[in-house]
């Protein structure tokens, strides 16, 4: 788990995504899904006919982490790092839970789960961030601290715009953030305490 010195530096908030390894057997990939629920996980609304999906540990040496990198982009965490990010979420907040399970060894089933966020907020500082002039995705961005209070964990949004692309106009739905979210420091905290595995942690950039 990759920690900042948090008894040294004292950011009010961080990111929080699935640390890659350079191991590549130490990530799951989809177990009887395809790409369509990565797809439908970054666009708003809730999702209610999701399933139970799995992804196969790719690792036949190391026990799957409590963030697992998937290779379809989905965010998998153990019940124990749900259980910290649920005890802070703010008022704010609206995440939905599914559920899924990671298969690994002989064919062992452990649950795990995926945040959603049905709906999309308005977190950045639109002031200093840079978006493509075309698509609005954003490169170098910046939380806007008034934005985050009332947040315990969210994350960035592309807004909805129409795109003018081979002469016709496209709408492009709402998206969110791939892989990052944006967490308090209390769970950045907590998370640290418990020893969280396969985490990446870093301060926001926060204005």
């Amino acid at each position: 788990m990759r920690f900042p010195a948090l008894e040294h530096t004292q950011p009010q908030w961080y990111e929080l995504s699935a640390d890659a390894s350079a191991d590549a057997s130490l990530a799951a990939e989809p177990d009887g899904h395809d790409h369509e629920l990565e797809r439908r996980l970054s666009g708003p609304g809730r999702i209610d006919d999701a399933g139970m999906p799995a992804w196969r540990w790719l690792s036949t040496t190391r026990e799957p982490f409590d963030l697992v990198w998937t290779v379809d982009g989905v965010r998998l965490v153990s019940p124990r790092v749900r259980d910290v990010l649920d005890a802070h979420l703010g008022p704010k907040d609206e995440v939905q839970w599914l559920p899924g399970v990671v298969r690994h060894g002989g064919g062992e089933d452990l649950p795990y789960w995926t945040p959603h966020f049905p709906v999309h907020h308005d977190v950045l500082d639109e002031e200093l961030t840079e978006r493509d002039p075309r698509l609005g995705t954003p490169g170098r961005y910046f939380y806007s601290p008034a934005k985050l209070a009332g947040h315990g964990m969210t994350t960035w949004h592309t807004p909805a715009r129409d795109v003018e692309a081979y002469g016709r106009v496209v709408h492009m739905p709402s998206r969110i953030a791939g892989l990052t979210v944006v967490v308090s420091a209390a769970i950045a905290r907590d998370l640290r305490a418990v020893g969280v595995t396969g985490a990446r942690l870093t301060p926001a950039p926060v204005t």
